[in-house]
């Protein structure tokens, strides 16, 4: 009987460790790591590189992939299953894909985790700005973006009021280079800039010349100029006839003086 319970025991051990076997594995990269930086040279980043691992026991290999060639990088420290890369691009073959590999107790991460390091600095210039609506109160100004040197770009409006000269307002947009401007004055001249921003600066900045049509009538006025309308016509229809009247008369009177006299 204990001989049947000792083949039991060690049968049902046996399948359970067979059983955490099978969960184990080798790293795999985290989802939704960051993949991309914008690294000007002499600038200090780090990187960190994170994988799922059973055990989680793991040694980090870190490289760069120039294109040219593959180099060992060794500035990065690790505990458990995450790595942190300190890098420093110095020159150009320092810019590339660094990639993070995983080891532990079952094997090698089978496919690395991949960051690209890429030259960063401030964005280029906005292009083709255009007004492309305006009235006597708002203005629309649109353009294209430039490149934005691999880091997320702000773009931005300052208006100046030329008749004052001084500020009116300024907007900015993370989405695009396009902005409507409303409550500005009627018929004043104005000069929009538009530039873009990054985490490294911003660009050179664009100039445009817009203006603000003239103001309109109010309701009040267009209101009193519909009733002045009708009486204005009948006024002139009243002249019109008066100064017929008045012409016929001049000429019946002439004609009267050049007949000549009966003697």
């Amino acid at each position: 009987m204990r001989n049947s319970f000792n083949i039991s025991y060690a049968l049902t051990n046996l399948y359970f460790e067979r059983l955490y076997e099978k969960r184990k594995d080798t790293p795999t990269c985290k989802p939704n790591q960051r993949d991309l930086f914008g690294v000007a040279r002499e600038e200090v980043v780090n990187i960190t590189c994170e994988v799922d691992s059973d055990p989680q026991d793991v040694t980090f290999r870190w490289t760069l992939n120039n294109s040219v060639e593959n180099t060992e990088l060794h500035t990065f420290e690790s505990s458990g299953a995450m790595s942190v890369l300190t890098y420093t691009p110095k020159t150009p073959m320092d810019y590339g894909a660094v990639q993070c590999l995983g080891r532990n107790s079952v094997g090698e991460q089978k496919e690395p985790c991949v960051v690209r390091i890429i030259p960063a600095g401030p964005p280029d210039p906005v292009r083709n700005c255009i007004v492309v609506n305006q009235s006597h109160s708002w203005l629309q100004v649109e353009c294209e973006p430039g490149y934005s040197n691999g880091l997320q770009q702000k773009f931005h409006l300052d208006v100046y009021n030329s008749a004052v000269d001084h500020l009116q307002v300024n907007k900015s947009s993370s989405v695009a280079p396009k902005f409507s401007v409303h409550d500005l004055p009627a018929g004043t001249p104005f000069v929009l800039v538009i530039y873009a921003s990054n985490e490294k600066g911003k660009s050179n900045s664009l100039a445009i010349v817009a203006h603000t049509s003239q103001n309109p009538l109010t309701d009040a006025e267009s209101a009193f100029m519909s009733k002045l309308s009708p009486l204005a016509g009948i006024l002139l229809a009243a002249l019109g006839t008066l100064l017929m009247i008045g012409v016929v008369g001049l000429a019946f009177v002439q004609i009267r003086k050049r007949r000549p006299q009966k003697s």
